[in-house]
């Protein structure tokens, strides 16, 4: 949890929050104190050690969920769903692995076991699913939804509608009928819904850490001089006044050539 946190504290740090590594160490200190069992507790924790300003809420806000909301859907489980007999769950699973033989990749007969078996996604196998698709050509957040949309197209997600009619196709005619079979298909779609957001909200993830990433390559100095005076920590004013005293020496080497 100390290094999800830390990503955390970087990705604010990339989406402009000015927070110190005292801060920081503060953030982990509160952690240890409440626990990560009460998402509301963890939140207000985190929220009272890197927040300073009504303007940095925002992006708090945006990122919690990101880092610390699990997976942040509901999945519901179909053959419960549906009633199924023990019988009638064995005849799902036939059909499931029948259907599967339809999918253009491995990645979206994964994607179409999840969600009519009910189970989501681990967070490592949607990261191994998004690295195969390569990085996000943007970290801006305003893309993200953009970005989602991209990652659900590069995936084929538009082919689990083929998937779930040859899953329903093969139920049938193995004599599956009537409210059991609607049950299903209603309970598939609402986790192929799930299973839509969860990979957008990887997505996001995986654009905050870019994010981050980026932000750490930046040159503190390339900042130093576009930031209030008054927002410096003290390493952070030694390190400007050097930097002016380089620049002010540039200057005078200049002037005498």
């Amino acid at each position: 949890m100390d290094e999800r946190i830390l990503e955390f504290v970087a990705a604010l740090r990339a989406a402009g929050l000015h927070i110190s590594i005292a801060e920081s160490l503060d953030a982990l200190r509160a952690v240890e104190q409440t626990g990560i069992a009460e998402p509301a507790l963890l939140r207000a924790a985190l929220r009272a050690t890197l927040v300073k300003t009504h303007s940095d809420l925002p992006s708090f806000e945006r990122l919690f969920p990101l880092y610390f909301g699990g997976s942040g859907v509901a999945f519901v489980q179909p053959g419960e769903e549906a009633a199924l007999s023990p019988a009638e769950q064995a005849l799902l699973d036939q059909a499931l692995q029948a259907a599967l033989t339809q999918a253009p990749s491995p990645e979206l007969a994964r994607i179409f076991t999840a969600i009519a078996s009910g189970q989501p996604l681990q967070a490592g196998e949607l990261a191994a699913l998004l690295a195969r698709l390569g990085p996000p050509p943007t970290s801006s957040p305003i893309f993200q939804p953009w970005m989602a949309r991209r990652a659900l197209r590069e995936l084929q997600f538009e082919q689990l509608e083929v998937l779930l009619h040859a899953l329903l196709a093969q139920l049938r005619a193995a004599g599956l009928r009537g409210a059991a079979l609607a049950a299903l298909e209603q309970s598939i779609r609402l986790n192929q819904a799930a299973q839509a957001e969860q990979i957008g909200r990887a997505v996001g993830l995986q654009m905050q850490r870019q994010a981050a990433t980026a932000h750490e390559r930046v040159d503190p100095r390339d900042t130093l001089l576009d930031r209030p005076f008054h927002l410096l920590d003290t390493g952070e004013s030694e390190a400007l006044r050097g930097e002016v005293a380089r620049l002010a020496a540039q200057l005078r080497t200049q002037a005498a050539l």
